[in-house]
């Protein structure tokens, strides 16, 4: 995937955190941006970095986008490793909905959450000393969620952390202690983490799209992001909604000259095409929006 970098800002962009102020040689001022929302559907978790100066200059952008728990912990998916291994953690899968089975222990960050219910898809109730989450997934995705209702929410902050740092676990055991607390066996006895760079996608090992082949030849995501990504880089990230328009192939879908042609299902931002086909683009531009701000801001 190509990504547009300065290679002096490079080790500090991929570090999380609050927004980050530095100097390139001497020249102006940059600072560093992150935000995160919920993306295509409210079914994924947008996250987006920008390094920009005070006036919006972008010198990088990177866009990754994490399953959720009920994605990554659902056993349908973990039949075996990347090297064709049978997963010891595969036995432990001890909850069963229907004809789905789904981890019966899962840890996120520092919070642990054991599966319940009986629905066709199980509850995430968090369990230990804070035990405060009663439904995981109610947690990151309200009712009538949206990128928007989601924007920079503490719950997308804390999920997209996690998920960087590889904090999003699927447990083979969990043992009650003292004082409620949680100890878990280690990666050794079982544990299986989910890595924030691995080529897999879903509970056989990996998290983020932006490591993965995920999509088809009609949507390739990742074309579709690094696409994103150019178009940022090169225009920043001074428009609004109305300045999108997606093409239909014969005529517009959104404002703009009527009868203007474009390649079908791509996207125009102002004046400049794109070669993004991508229908949740203006949710991740808002996110990169937001990130820029918080980049310029750290940058004055």
């Amino acid at each position: 995937m190509k990504k547009k970098l300065i290679t002096v800002v490079l080790a500090a962009v991929m570090v999380l955190g609050a927004a980050l102020t530095f100097t390139a040689c001497g020249k102006a001022k940059i600072g560093k941006g992150e935000s995160y929302g919920l993306v295509h559907n409210a079914g994924y978790v947008g996250a987006v970095t920008v390094v920009a100066d005070s006036k919006g200059k972008v010198s990088y952008v990177r866009i990754d986008e994490f399953m959720l728990p009920t994605n990554w912990a659902n056993g349908n998916d973990y039949a075996e490793d990347g090297d064709g291994n049978n997963l010891p953690i595969m036995g432990n899968f001890t909850t069963k909905f229907a004809a789905t089975t789904y981890a019966k222990y899962i840890q996120i960050g520092a919070k642990y959450f054991e599966a319940t219910g009986t629905a066709s898809v199980p509850v995430y109730k968090e369990i230990g000393v804070s035990g405060g989450i009663a439904d995981l997934m109610l947690y990151l995705k309200p009712s009538g969620a949206t990128a928007a209702t989601t924007l920079d929410t503490e719950p997308m902050k804390w999920y997209a952390e996690a998920a960087y740092k590889g904090d999003c676990i699927i447990l083979k055991s969990v043992a009650n202690g003292a004082a409620n607390s949680v100890k878990i066996k280690d990666a050794a006895n079982g544990d299986v983490s989910l890595a924030y760079d691995a080529k897999a996608v879903g509970s056989s090992g990996g998290i983020n799209k932006a490591f993965s082949s995920y999509g088809s030849a009609a949507y390739d995501w990742v074309a579709n992001t690094s696409a994103l990504e150019s178009f940022i880089y090169e225009h920043g990230t001074g428009f609004v909604f109305d300045d999108m328009v997606r093409y239909d192939g014969e005529t517009q879908t959104g404002k703009g000259a009527a009868g203007e042609r474009g390649t079908k299902g791509t996207w125009k931002i102002g004046d400049a095409t794109t070669t993004v086909t991508a229908t949740d683009m203006p949710d991740y531009f808002m996110i990169a929006k937001k990130a820029c701000e918080k980049a310029q801001a750290a940058a004055k």
